[in-house]
């Protein structure tokens, strides 16, 4: 029996492991295409800046990046979301994450820190660090409180996720400040 769960758990943790490695490929081929463009924006987060649930093309980073293009703004948006990190995991990949160059991080506060009962304290602490890292390289950042967003009941039915109109109405919520963050 105890073969059968190691053999679970390290098929589980080769999956993950497998996921996390395909999310950070795709983020580096983001990147490169976001050198071309004149503003570069980098959404930062969990499962809900991901999309999860709803799909990549309904996640709020990817709403952002059509509006400010419709508006007529030459914006590349990276959505560097991946499901399960908390804070600290956040900020372990942030300098890696967000390429030199980046005019803005939006830092999305719904972290998986309540699942692994990280305390509030430290979660506060590792946001500032994170904002405290973006500064000291000239990068603004807008920490994206969603709590609006559940309260108006825009979720999936887990209530842990956004619904796809809770991501519209995120990035509705989070474009007055970007557009004044990018325009500073």
């Amino acid at each position: 029996m105890q073969l059968i769960s190691a053999c679970k758990f390290y098929r589980a943790a080769a999956m993950h492991f497998v996921v996390v490695i395909s999310v950070a490929s795709l983020i580096l081929l983001l990147i490169d295409r976001a050198k071309a463009a004149a503003i570069i924006i980098v959404a930062i987060g969990a499962s809900n800046t991901s999309g999860w649930g709803v799909g990549l093309q309904h996640a709020f980073p990817t709403i952002i990046e059509a509006t400010l293009r419709a508006r007529g703004y030459d914006v590349q948006v990276i959505n560097a979301g991946i499901p399960l990190h908390t804070t600290a995991a956040i900020l372990a990949r942030l300098n890696t994450t967000v390429p030199n160059g980046t005019r803005l991080v939006i830092i999305d506060q719904t972290t998986a820190d309540p699942i692994y009962e990280v305390s509030q304290a430290q979660s506060k602490a590792n946001f500032r660090a994170m904002v405290g890292s973006l500064r000291s390289r000239n990068i603004k950042s807008v920490l994206a409180d969603l709590r609006p967003i559940y309260s108006r009941g825009f979720v999936q039915p887990d209530r842990i996720h956004l619904s796809a109109r809770g991501h519209y109405a995120a990035a509705a919520m989070l474009l007055p400040q970007i557009i004044a963050a990018i325009n500073k």
